[in-house]
């Protein structure tokens, strides 16, 4: 399969369509820092299971281990940046643009990115 081939199957699938939307409505919206509000820690924690598509997507379809680590690095630095105490975690939740760095690092290899021989 070439690769505008192999871009386009990956752009026209479920995964790739729930990314961006879950990406559109977290960053647009600003409901990761909304998220964020909730205490414990638990809207923190729920957006992070919403950045595990962008790591299944990136470990699963592209079957790239450095942009997974990359993503994973994203998702824990948000979750982590979140907990900081006394509303500081929020302030930086809201002003920082890690989901977007995601998103755009797991479409921008994704035509870079060699197939895999596994099946």
């Amino acid at each position: 399969m070439s690769s505008p081939e192999r871009k386009g199957q990956l752009m026209n699938s479920k995964l790739y369509q729930s990314m961006k939307y879950i990406t559109t409505y977290l960053d647009k919206y600003y409901l990761d820092g909304v998220a964020g509000l909730v205490p414990g820690g638990v809207g923190d924690a729920v957006t992070a299971f919403f950045g595990l598509t962008h790591v299944y997507f990136a470990m699963f379809k592209l079957h790239s281990i450095p942009l997974t680590l990359a993503v994973l690095n994203n998702t824990l630095r948000d979750v982590l940046l979140g907990l900081i105490p006394f509303y500081v975690g929020n302030v930086i939740d809201f002003s920082t643009v890690l989901t977007r760095r995601t998103w755009r690092s797991s479409t921008d290899s994704s035509t870079t990115t060699k197939p895999s021989s596994r099946k």
